[in-house]
């Protein structure tokens, strides 16, 4: 494609009236994906003043009648511990190792790491999935709400997403580590906080290594030391973070349908299939 090709192709242009009624109609898709977004941001950053608050300035419910001791971390609560990843976690896995002769069928998704954003799902449109047949022959491990995935290549390098419920089931790409908790241990959702907070982004980037990309291995992840508070606080502060949650997971379906809507809306605007309406 050149500069001169591109000069000699006609396209049809919509009159500058309707030019503007196509503009107004895909705004308001804008405007409440916008809005959506706002909420959200509200919404996380109550949620990490709470985390700031309790678990980095220990001012959590009954702080004050708790005294400190010191930790490899620096002055803890008493009652609190440091324990590596691995102590408090059922598992660390890789995901699944899938080539492109597997794929087909649509009884698994297969999440790529480009799906695993800071603390959300990212839909890129590429689908991909295989067979229960297939799940079966090379023993998949399927993802479950609850389970942390973690994107162990860049950018950011060891960024988190807390499975939800999704309208699939789910697998995914190798690249991705699976952390499946100790209940009595750890709440997933203290987990994910902490997980995504920018010094533990920056200490797992510490660690990365590698030749043509950067990337940190399951077996680095598990050595990673973490303040671990009582579990009662934990499931306290999941109580409290649990309907913003379930809030910010809504929104993003919302956003992600109306911008689906909106990309499906242009063509048809342009080409006249849907009216325009009157000024």
């Amino acid at each position: 494609m050149t500069l001169t090709i591109l000069n000699e192709t006609a396209i049809e242009v919509p009159s500058v009236d309707a030019q503007r009624r196509i503009a107004s109609i895909l705004s308001s898709y804008d405007e409440l994906i916008e809005n959506n977004q706002r909420r959200i941001r509200i919404l996380e950053d109550m949620a990490r003043s709470l985390y700031s608050e309790w678990f980095v300035h220990f001012r959590y419910p009954g702080h004050e009648s708790v005294p400190f001791v010191d930790s490899p971390l620096g002055n803890i609560p008493q009652g609190w511990e440091v324990m590596k990843l691995g102590e408090v976690c059922r598992s660390i896995l890789d995901g699944d190792w899938i080539e492109t002769k597997d794929q087909g069928g649509n009884d698994y998704r297969l999440l790529q790491i480009s799906n695993i954003g800071v603390g959300e799902f990212i839909e890129t449109g590429n689908y991909r999935f295989i067979t229960q047949e297939t799940f079966d022959r090379l023993h998949c491990n399927e993802i479950a709400p609850g389970d942390l995935l973690v994107a162990r290549m860049p950018t950011p390098i060891g960024r988190g997403w807390l499975a939800t419920s999704m309208p699939w089931k789910m697998i995914t790409a190798v690249d991705v580590a699976i952390i499946r908790v100790k209940p009595e241990l750890l709440h997933p959702l203290f987990l994910v906080q902490v997980w995504n907070e920018q010094n533990n982004l920056q200490r797992i980037a510490a660690q990365a290594s590698g030749t043509t990309r950067l990337r940190i291995t399951r077996r680095e992840l598990a050595t990673l030391d973490f303040v671990i508070p009582p579990i009662a606080i934990q499931q306290r502060f999941a109580e409290i973070t649990t309907p913003q949650a379930e809030l910010i997971q809504a929104l993003r379906l919302k956003t992600q349908n109306l911008r689906l809507t909106r990309d499906l809306l242009l063509p048809r605007l342009l080409s006249g299939q849907v009216s325009l309406g009157e000024n």
